[in-house]
């Protein structure tokens, strides 16, 4: 009992939960917590229970914003829609999720590994340098064919035009050098 919190209705900011009925072609209020999602997350069943597209909908009807926005577990959903398919209400949790992580992005919440990965895509083109070392390895090692050398720059322009880039914080490794 000491850790529970007693919210108060004139306290929820509902804007959260009104800017999803307003941006999504559903009501986020249909859902009636059955846990059918959570049930049928691979996340929340191999990830541990912290994870749950139940409890993240739950503070998003609350008026919980920051603590929505803040908890990094939005950011462990693999898109996979299982819950989406068995929802009874039709909630859509992967569709909530993603416009979660887009609002905590454009408010600079994003975790730093998320940042790291973005800022390899951009730099090398794929999340992980390939160079001439693995490219030895898989040839002579595994006797797989050397992986080609992604187009980063066309990366780069494409993260540019949707202003990914600026969503990231990406910095050329040019541009910090000086070069």
């Amino acid at each position: 009992m000491e850790n529970e919190k007693v919210v108060k209705i004139s306290d929820l900011d509902l804007s959260l939960a009104e800017e999803f009925i307003e941006d999504m072609s559903f009501d986020l209020f249909a859902c009636y917590q059955c846990g059918t999602c959570t049930g049928s997350c691979p996340v929340a069943r191999f990830g541990g229970e912290e994870f749950s597209p139940r409890n993240i909908i739950r503070l998003i009807m609350l008026g919980d914003r920051e603590a929505v926005l803040r908890n990094p577990l939005i950011w462990l959903c693999t898109g996979c829609y299982v819950c989406e398919e068995r929802c009874p209400q039709d909630v859509k949790p992967p569709k909530i999720i993603v416009h979660l992580r887009n609002i905590a992005a454009k408010e600079n919440i994003i975790p730093s590994v998320w940042s790291d990965i973005a800022a390899n895509i951009l730099t090398f083109g794929l999340m992980n340098e390939i160079g001439e070392f693995e490219n030895k390895v898989r040839k002579t090692r595994f006797k797989l064919p050397e992986l080609p050398t992604p187009d980063a720059d066309t990366m780069r322009k494409l993260a540019e035009k949707i202003k990914f880039d600026r969503l990231v914080h990406y910095k050329h490794p040019e541009e910090e050098t000086g070069e």
